[in-house]
């Protein structure tokens, strides 16, 4: 569960999870809602990777400015205004990470559908090849 989407973060934050588990005393139920609903983290002022709230125009206009001024984070900033160099380093990398990801869950299932049509062929081949005996 703590790598869920529907976590703050993403599910980006297993640290963070952990860490709650452990302040819950194991107790599971208690961990998922102090992880889904709760807005003060147990640990203080400690930032957990992952844990920063973009809004969708922060992201547009973090996507603007990387598109402008590449991996210049400083920049970025500037633009950006409500989040540090830190956070926006952090987010990119976040969201390559995701977008890693998907490409390869893609990948993957464009080898498993193909996967049947690879087998009509090899069987057909082989049929091709008996029947000239």
């Amino acid at each position: 569960m703590c790598s869920s989407s529907c976590l703050p973060g993403g599910g980006s934050n297993t640290e963070l999870a952990l860490h709650c588990l452990h302040y819950c005393q194991g107790n599971t139920m208690a961990t998922l809602e102090m992880l889904l609903f709760s807005q003060s983290s147990p640990t203080g002022d400690y930032h957990y990777s992952g844990c920063d709230i973009w809004t969708d125009s922060e992201k547009s206009i973090f996507s603007a400015a990387l598109a402008a001024y590449g991996k210049d984070f400083s920049l970025i900033e500037k633009m950006v205004k409500t989040k540090t160099v830190r956070q926006c380093v952090e987010f990119y990398y976040l969201v390559k990470k995701l977008q890693d990801k998907q490409k390869k869950q893609e990948e993957e299932s464009r080898e498993a559908e193909l996967e049947p049509q690879k087998r009509v062929r090899m069987f057909s081949k082989k049929q091709s090849k008996s029947l000239r005996w």
